[in-house]
């Protein structure tokens, strides 16, 4: 009898709390009892619009604040994987890093936050960029995707079949290519479209962000 006394007191209370207006989370966090038990005590009770307003205010406040959070930690991320690239490139110098580091600022998409992307028509210096993205940053081979930009008179799989035995990476890593539409007279060229590596890893990115700072400024 205690129990169930001392149970629809704390009950009592939670519905005072709700037509007051509080949030379950609120009303969970101010009594210790779980945020369910809550919702099932007070589900019954329709809130005014001035008091849904104010919830829905609070929401808002607790998600940008969350959101500006995650925005500083990311922030405070690339700064470590920037500072990590330096280090890289004053400790481990060599000549397939100036070569790659080059390439990359002349080549590759530099815009970009979250990605590594490198393209080029050049069979060579896409091997190139590829031995230095597999040895010198180190990158999981599995990770990179093949993205291939062609002419409508190329055969789609003989240049996937190209690409894929000079750059040794399997045909499931090659996603749907661009193909831009081009008239008959391109037909027969020895062109083979143009290649780009692309590797989702804002870490790897900034590394190499870095990296190419430090060559840039001391080579």
């Amino acid at each position: 009898m205690k129990y169930r006394s001392y149970k629809e007191k704390i009950k009592r209370k939670a519905r005072r709390l709700r037509k007051k207006g509080y949030s379950f989370g609120e009303i969970s966090s101010q009594m210790g009892i779980p945020k369910g038990t809550v919702a099932n005590w007070t589900r019954d009770i329709i809130l005014t619009n001035e008091q849904k307003d104010r919830l829905k205010k609070k929401s808002q406040s607790i998600l940008e604040k969350g959101h500006h959070k995650m925005k500083e930690l990311a922030k405070q991320r690339r700064k470590l994987y920037y500072k990590e690239g330096q280090k890289i490139a004053k400790e481990n110098w060599s000549d397939l890093m100036i070569i790659g580091t080059t390439l990359y600022q002349s080549e590759g998409t530099t815009s970009s936050d979250h990605r590594i992307e490198f393209s080029n028509s050049d069979p060579k210096l896409i091997e190139i960029f590829l031995r230095f993205l597999l040895d010198v940053l180190k990158i999981d081979k599995n990770s990179i995707k093949i993205h291939l930009h062609l002419h409508s008179y190329h055969e789609i799989e003989k240049m996937i079949s190209y690409w894929s035995i000079i750059l040794n990476i399997p045909k499931n890593q090659f996603t749907k290519p661009y193909i831009k539409k081009h008239g008959s007279r391109g037909i027969g060229r020895s062109y083979n479209g143009v290649c780009k590596l692309r590797i989702d890893s804002t870490k790897e990115l900034y590394i190499l962000k870095g990296m190419t700072k430090y060559i840039i400024e001391n080579i």
